[in-house]
């Protein structure tokens, strides 16, 4: 559980600044996790590798900026719907497993690809239909 936390926060952390279209220092972004991963590791406070994730989630932000405009289409999109797709993901992946233990004990499934492939397929599209419906709700209020 712990191993998404970076991610979401610093979404929740970036996102208003983002909604007002506020200029963020790369730089801060990526020295100041530098930092606390460096303090963590040293003066023995805990050492996580996940707050790793901090200060490459910018740079690879600047390196996308350079990217093709069809490629963050794509990424906008899966940003789009990353939470209800984290949810759905876990959710139907234990469908699989208790519903359907054919397919998840099936030959064919060989490393888990067939079981992963049908979660990625499902859980975007039921990712995408309820953020879908939420716009839809939100916008009549």
């Amino acid at each position: 559980m712990f191993v998404h936390l970076p991610a979401f926060f610093i979404g929740f952390m970036l996102a208003p600044m983002a909604k007002e279209e506020k200029c963020i220092s790369f730089l801060w972004m990526i020295v100041v996790p530098l930092f606390l991963v460096i303090m963590m590791k040293y003066l023995h406070f805990g050492y996580w590798p996940g707050f790793l994730v901090f200060s490459f989630v910018p740079l690879l932000c600047r390196l996308f900026c350079y990217s093709g405009k069809t490629f963050m289409n794509v990424l906008s999109f899966f940003g789009k719907i990353s939470l209800e797709s984290y949810l759905f993901n876990g959710i139907v992946g234990s469908w699989i497993i208790i519903y359907l233990p054919w397919i998840y004990e099936s030959p064919v499934n060989k490393g888990c690809y067939l079981h992963y492939a049908l979660v990625i397929i499902v859980g975007t599209a039921l990712a995408y239909c309820v953020n879908r419906f939420c716009e839809k709700a939100l916008k009549k209020n």
